[in-house]
């Protein structure tokens, strides 16, 4: 099996695959905000971390999954949990 690539077996003799990936995003900011500034002015790894969780809640918010599910019959996209 390929790495990212995980096989379940489910009852009804059903097997799940599942692949992680990864979605790339791009916040693009307004440097005037006083938000953007405030947010600039952390380390890195604290802005991706931010962006990251607003985004995510976000997401889960609109139910953007049960659109991305809504007409699709061969995969089931769903949030994996954080490592």
């Amino acid at each position: 099996m390929d790495a990212g690539k995980i096989r379940e077996q489910l009852p009804g003799s059903r097997i799940m695959i599942t692949i992680n990936h990864t979605v790339n995003l791009v916040a693009e900011l307004d440097e005037n905000n006083s938000t953007t500034k405030q947010l600039l002015a952390l380390p890195n790894e604290a802005q991706v971390y931010m962006l990251k969780n607003v985004f995510i809640a976000a997401c889960k918010g609109v139910s953007l999954l049960e659109h991305l599910n809504e007409n699709n019959s061969f995969a089931t996209i769903k949030f994996a949990e954080a490592e």
